[in-house]
């Protein structure tokens, strides 16, 4: 009796199968199948073929029993354990990029089969390694046969081509801003003005060229798209600034160009005239528009105002009688003084024969001035001329009389308030004044008068000063 195990040795491809057939002189045995390395095999039973699925280098044997006999064959099958897979340089590229795909095996030397999905003209479809740049998303497709066991491998290879539009042909002034916009697909990426150095989707910028750019970076594919202003130039327009004493008026002059457009004068004060005088009493800015071709420019004017000069004066009145002399000093932040007597040093000595009114002018460092004065009031002796009265009708100091030991000529007086308006006036030396104007009692409070006296020396005399109504 013997038995035999057909093929006796044989390859299969990983993951398929094939029949083990035993053949005997004598049927009606009894088989029986065993495998090393063990696998299910054992599960056929009484069947003289097996339909086996190895994974790796397998040696099957069967066991006949005849009659008490027992006959044993063996068939080895090897099994080609190929794999096949497809390597990119990166599974997404830019357009008009490159992309490497190289097929992955562990069997060389078998025959490479290159296909794409949507079809495209690939060159050397038959190499290991392809150099492709698809303009669309592609699916490349590698059928790989090595010692007949055939394998696939699929890439699929994203092709990103970001577009980007932009915002042009605006009409702007020069120092303007505008908001320039754009828009990407797909979004999500990153932005970057040229040559504003923005990084948004949008640019609120104020442009001094005309042509602009937006480069659009989206995962490193790279595009851009520019456009184009028309900027108009602004107009001219100058205005001057002054430095003033207080109480001065400053003359505020402007320029513009082209001529032909819109003037104004718009803080603090409101005028179209291109020239203003003003007077300010602090420091103070004033501000200038200029409108042509719907461009506006601005200027401001800044007016210094300056301090006077502070002069204090030795005394606010002085009465002497003719022929004494005075002291008047002037003191501050003048540098210089200036009398009404024609002096300019900063203390005099003053003379007169009658009343009058000394005055002194300071000039500081800004040359800026300022005057003081002071009422000299000459007293002729014998000739009294009282400074207060009460007309209350007490009986003392009722009215306002002058009294003289010399003899006189002529004589008269007026007296004022202190807005000008004359409410007294005599030519009668013994005639008093008793604080009535009409027939009624004047107001508590100072009042001035104006005397002229002709001596019996024939020499007139006048006289300046107030007297003051009291309770």
């Amino acid at each position: 009796m013997t038995v035999d195990l057909s093929p006796v040795t044989t390859s299969i491809c990983i993951f398929t199968s094939t029949n083990l057939a035993s053949s005997t002189n004598s049927l009606g045995g009894v088989y029986s199948w065993s495998s090393t390395p063990a696998s299910t095999v054992n599960a056929i039973g009484n069947n003289p073929s097996a339909l086996v699925s190895p994974t790796t280098l397998t040696t099957y044997t069967i066991n006949y029993e005849y009659l008490g006999c027992i006959r044993t064959a063996t068939s080895t099958v090897s099994v080609n354990q190929m794999t096949v897979g497809i390597l990119p340089s990166s599974p997404s590229i830019c357009i008009n990029n490159t992309v490497n795909l190289t097929r992955m095996t562990n069997s060389v030397g078998g025959i490479n089969t290159w296909t794409s999905n949507p079809e495209t003209v690939l060159i050397m479809p038959t190499t290991h390694t392809l150099a492709l740049n698809p303009p669309v998303n592609t699916n490349y497709t590698l059928t790989y046969d090595y010692l007949g066991c055939i394998k696939s491998a699929i890439q699929i290879i994203t092709v990103v081509d970001p577009t980007i539009r932009v915002s042009s042909g605006a009409t702007i002034c020069a120092q303007d801003f505008i908001n320039l916009t754009s828009t990407a697909t797909p979004t999500g990426g990153t932005y970057t003005w040229v040559p504003f150095n923005v990084n948004t989707a949008n640019a609120n910028v104020a442009p001094a060229l005309s042509n602009y750019a937006v480069v659009y970076n989206y995962n490193g594919c790279i595009t851009q798209a520019t456009g184009s202003l028309f900027i108009k130039p602004l107009p001219f327009l100058s205005t001057t600034s002054a430095t003033i004493c207080l109480n001065n008026k400053a003359n505020l002059t402007s320029s513009v160009a082209p001529l032909g457009g819109i003037f104004l004068w718009t803080e603090p004060i409101q005028a179209s005239t291109k020239n203003i005088i003003v007077s300010p009493n602090t420091t103070s800015s004033y501000k200038a528009t200029y409108e042509y071709d719907n461009c506006k420019v601005t200027s401001i004017s800044i007016v210094s105002v300056m301090p006077l000069p502070i002069i204090q004066l030795s005394q606010f009145e002085s009465f002497l009688i003719d022929p004494e002399t005075t002291l008047i000093n002037a003191d501050g932040t003048a540098l210089s003084y200036t009398w009404s007597t024609g002096q300019v040093t900063s203390s005099i000595t003053y003379s007169n024969s009658q009343t009058a009114e000394v005055c002194v002018t300071g000039q500081d460092i800004n040359k800026c001035l300022n005057t003081e004065c002071i009422t000299v009031y000459i007293f002729e002796p014998g000739f009294f001329i009282p400074n207060i009265f009460t007309p209350n009708n007490d009986g003392r100091n009722d009215v306002f009389e002058i009294k003289s030991d010399k003899q006189v000529l002529s004589y008269q007086i007026s007296i004022f308030t202190r807005w000008g308006e004359e409410i007294f006036q005599s030519n009668k030396l013994n005639e008093s004044w008793d604080g009535k104007f009409k027939g009624v009692k004047v107001q508590v409070g100072l009042y001035y008068y104006k005397i002229q006296v002709l001596f019996s020396n024939r020499q007139i005399k006048h006289f300046i000063g107030s007297v003051l109504i009291s309770n």
